[in-house]
């Protein structure tokens, strides 16, 4: 691989745009016309870009030909690595049989819920309501980034959930993006990191080891107050085998809304 400045990435993709054949890809990242560096590799059918995200190799192309983008898998990625590929969509097997050919295999599918108004769970008499304790929610400090961090990755697979370093998660709990609920001896034992926007809220990590009604106080008051200010749609993304947390984000009326990311991995 070549580390490569994003103008050069950027007039590549236009390179395989302008050639009149259909173009797959699984980017989601915008490049820009700066010097930033990418490791890629480019043919006149393809680029592929490594984007090492937290020490998770993960692969972005662009492809006319994805016989030609296997060669470039096979021949340019460091040995002994595990290289990660995620398809965004609402069909859940876009792309896997041309994955599967050149050695990738599924690691896990990620279905987004969402719900377009969360004004019912402030009803009264809402089963949610009913569990609030408004003394439990607890905005994190600075101070608790490395307990939060540690907590996180021992439950989440960091190939599978984007999890954030150490100066983005202080940055999040200065946003006041992040609820923490501490034992009585100071660990971490639930912890809810969300982002809102005026249109939107976006559960994006959520752990419990409590018992529920902790991350259900947490919950409801972050929603609450989004809600107050005029926010109604919710979404997360969640793994669809994992029944539990499908089960407490429909208590929300939370629901699968028919998009998807699939996770692939690669060893070479």
């Amino acid at each position: 691989m070549e580390a490569r400045s994003e103008a050069f990435i950027s007039d590549h993709i236009r390179r395989i745009k302008a050639s009149g054949k259909k173009v797959c890809s699984n980017s989601y990242l915008r490049f820009a016309e700066d010097e930033q560096k990418w490791e890629t590799v480019v043919s006149p059918a393809s680029i592929l870009i490594l984007n090492v995200d937290h020490g998770v190799h993960r692969l972005l192309f662009y492809t006319t030909d994805f016989d030609d983008l296997g060669k470039m898998i096979r021949n340019s990625l460091a040995r002994a690595e595990e290289y990660v590929i995620e398809i965004v969509s609402k069909d859940e097997n876009l792309y896997k049989e041309e994955l599967e050919s050149m050695g990738f295999a599924v690691l896990a599918r990620l279905c987004r819920v969402s719900v377009k108004d969360i004004s019912p769970v402030f009803h009264e008499g809402n089963e949610i309501s009913r569990m609030v304790d408004a003394s439990i929610p607890t905005g994190a400090k600075v101070e608790d980034a490395d307990s939060i961090l540690q907590t996180l990755r021992n439950v989440f697979d960091t190939r599978i959930s984007h999890l954030p370093g150490r100066d983005e998660i202080c940055q999040s709990i200065q946003r006041g993006e992040v609820c923490i609920y501490k034992d009585g001896d100071l660990n971490v034992r639930a912890i809810l990191q969300s982002v809102e926007a005026p249109k939107s809220f976006y559960i994006n990590q959520v752990y419990n080891s409590e018992r529920k009604e902790v991350i259900h106080s947490i919950m409801y008051e972050k929603l609450k107050s989004y809600h107050v200010g005029g926010g109604r749609y919710v979404y997360a993304w969640v793994d669809e085998t994992n029944l539990a947390s499908l089960k407490f984000h429909a208590k929300y009326g939370m629901q699968p809304d028919g998009l998807y990311t699939s996770v692939y991995t690669y060893q070479v």
